[in-house]
């Protein structure tokens, strides 16, 4: 007996065929997967935050979203916000332990979309709302797409999209690859499926297994899963950060340093230290949450390795959301260097990994001096 397992198995049957053996053949049609392909988060998100490519021209234009667009977006980043809530509360114990005590064990927050395409991520005066621009949950979108590209084996990669011939610097490279997804979603939609029995029949039939309808589809349903753990993990983190700024007590500690600071004392160094530290604790805060989230042991499969989101968001959000990397613009304060941050991030992922939490706090540390002495 020849046993073929298809992804998502949903039926099974038995046949024979007439020159060898007998067959048992689990999993989806090509026929059911061409349905639920169209439906993916791949495509959805394609149509959500494109839905005219032809708009995308450079890195600071954008489609504009109707209210529909933007009442999803924000429902989804609520979505996300609840994960993070609740993954807060189960690893509370050892979040607490790493922090010295100083976490709080739950806060209310909420989501909140704006949509003045500017830059904006950050916890509202109110210290439980967390506003978000519609402009940097497209650049979660653009930045997932573009690390996708960039860093997905060629093979499979161009078998999905076949890009190879678009190169990094040109110009209008992004509304290029947006163009080629649009261009197979609607190949996907004209396309020829069967169902399980002929879809056996086209893999007998075809010179080449991945020429079947079946493996075509298997590849475009890998390929969603790697964008969407990518676009996912990179709105975690951002999340995730914001979140931790509620919980590790940051607004009352400004607060209070303000209020210790001598009146005669004007100038703000030690404002800006404070905050250095905190964005890099913040940082912490979400590398710590999402390894958790990430599972026990690393999984390159269908991006799921990408779900600590720091890597796509510092390479790709930060520049496509338009953020000021070289200051704060509101408090005049020097944010911490963009590859420091990551090679942080990075520090302590693999610390926390070695369940080493003397080096997660080496790594923080390190940046700080290091951002100390570029403000001295």
């Amino acid at each position: 007996m020849l046993s073929l397992k298809l992804p998502l198995a949903l039926l099974t049957l038995t046949m024979v065929l007439p020159s060898c053996c007998t067959c048992t053949v689990s999993g989806s049609s090509s026929g059911t997967m061409k349905k639920e392909i169209l439906n993916s988060y791949l495509f959805k998100a394609a149509d959500r935050f494109y839905p005219n490519a032809d708009e995308i021209s450079s890195v600071d234009k954008f489609p504009k979203l109707n209210d529909k667009q933007v009442k999803e977006i924000e429902q989804e980043m609520a979505s996300f916000l609840k994960i993070i809530q609740n993954l807060h509360s189960k690893e509370y114990d050892h979040i607490n332990n790493i922090f010295a005590g100083q976490v709080r064990p739950k806060a209310s927050a909420t989501i909140r979309i704006t949509s003045r395409n500017v830059p904006i991520c950050q916890v509202a005066s109110d210290n439980k709302t967390i506003e978000l621009d519609v402009k940097i949950a497209q650049a979660l979108f653009r930045g997932a797409l573009l690390d996708y590209i960039d860093n997905t084996d060629h093979f499979f990669r161009d078998d999905f999209l076949k890009v190879s011939d678009i190169k990094k610097d040109d110009p209008d490279r992004e509304q290029k690859i947006i163009k080629t997804l649009m261009k197979k979603k609607a190949e996907i939609e004209q396309a020829s499926t069967h169902t399980i029995v002929g879809d056996m029949a086209d893999m007998v039939s075809s010179d080449r297994f991945d020429e079947s309808s079946w493996s075509k589809l298997a590849g475009v349903s890998l390929s969603s899963m790697s964008l969407m753990n990518r676009y996912q993990g990179s709105a975690l983190f951002m999340i995730a950060h914001e979140y931790g700024h509620i919980v590790l007590h940051h607004r009352e500690r400004l607060r209070k340093a303000r209020e210790e600071r001598p009146k005669e004392e004007h100038t703000d160094m030690s404002e800006c230290q404070l905050r250095v530290r905190m964005e890099l604790e913040a940082d912490a805060y979400a590398v710590v949450l999402l390894t958790k989230l990430a599972g026990p042991i690393r999984m390159e499969i269908g991006g799921i390795d990408k779900i600590t989101g720091y890597e796509n968001f510092f390479r790709y959000v930060y520049h496509l959301g338009g953020f000021p990397e070289e200051e704060d613009r509101q408090h005049g304060c020097s944010y911490p260097d963009l590859n420091e941050r990551l090679r942080q991030a990075e520090s302590i992922e693999e610390a926390i990994w070695q369940k080493n939490e003397d080096a997660m706090w080496e790594a923080i540390n390190k940046q700080f001096d290091e951002q100390l002495k570029k403000m001295h």
